[in-house]
């Protein structure tokens, strides 16, 4: 049975037992990720005994409630520990359609889902490399033009390190990307230095930047799970592009980390440019899925276009 459970009755254990066992875990849908995400404001689609469960993440507007997908949480959608039939997982959707006249999620990579009626969907790029394979088997996939900017780089006195303060590199993201990303809000930022700040205290953070004469001209934020490292954030400077020093850093990055059972997942990027970095180093396309759903009342409707 599909049922509805409110937050303030959602069993976390089980919730998080069905999480980290699913076939398509992600670190998103752990319940503390969704706690600071959302405030706690998100309900549970639970499949029997959590045998698969589906966030709903809401806001209310209006006084009419509806799903979105908050910042820095890539990936929602269904979470089971074998894979579900494509009925079992339009059950999940057509239950939350039926709850919310207004949704726009972002499912996850192994969801397959049918279109109906009023439900637009469109595919989103998130790009993955298999550390497991070995820095000289990931090596071969650089193509040529990153190779060439990692020979510049390593010629440029770059530093590698380590670096304990996520606030530090939330706060130079910000100041960096703030005014071209306009959709992020303060409280974005407040709450992904809540989530680094929890990962911490339990060894799931990992925090590297490159600098050039004491100065970070680039840095990478990432989350860890038993599966996945997560590039939750990563910047650079004016200089550091001249420098290469992504390049520098995600090379450097790979070979610290290769030969691990982990999936590096690069967190996008339907943006060109950013699409095109990703795959000069060799990443593979693992796309997600967007849905919106709209029937709310015609003039609000218009509003929420």
């Amino acid at each position: 049975m599909l049922q509805l459970i409110q937050h303030q009755h959602i069993d976390f254990v089980k919730w998080d037992n069905c999480v980290k066992n699913a076939h398509n875990s992600l670190l998103y849908v752990h319940s503390f990720y969704l706690n600071i995400a959302s405030n706690n404001q998100w309900h549970a689609l639970v499949l029997n005994d959590y045998e698969a469960v589906m966030p709903l993440i809401y806001r209310k507007k209006y006084g009419i409630s509806y799903l979105y997908q908050p910042a820095f949480l890539q990936q929602t959608g269904i979470y089971s520990a074998v894979q579900l039939s494509k009925t079992d997982q339009q059950n999940f959707i057509n239950k939350a359609i039926g709850l919310y006249k207004f949704i726009e999620i972002n499912i996850n990579y192994n969801n397959e889902i049918s279109s109906i009626e009023h439900l637009y969907i469109a595919q989103k790029n998130n790009f993955i490399i298999d550390l497991q394979q070995g820095y000289s088997v990931i090596k071969k996939n650089f193509n040529t033009i990153f190779n060439k900017n990692i020979k510049a780089a390593n010629n440029k006195q770059l530093q590698y390190q380590e670096c304990n303060d996520a606030d530090a590199v939330i706060d130079l993201y910000e100041q960096l990307y703030a005014n071209r990303v306009t959709s992020f809000k303060k409280s974005d930022f407040d709450f992904i230095k809540k989530i680094a700040a929890h990962a911490a205290l339990h060894y799931q953070l990992i925090i590297r930047t490159v600098t050039y004469q004491n100065n970070t001209v680039a840095a990478a934020l990432l989350l860890k799970d038993d599966y996945r490292l997560y590039n939750i954030i990563s910047c650079i400077t004016a200089q550091g592009k001249k420098l290469c020093a992504n390049h520098f850093l995600y090379n450097a990055l790979i070979k610290e980390f290769e030969g691990q059972p982990l999936i590096l997942d690069l967190e996008g990027s339907d943006v060109k440019g950013i699409a095109a970095f990703y795959q000069s180093m060799g990443a593979i396309n693992q796309p997600y899925t967007f849905i919106k759903y709209n029937q709310l009342p015609k003039l609000i409707r218009l509003i929420k276009k």
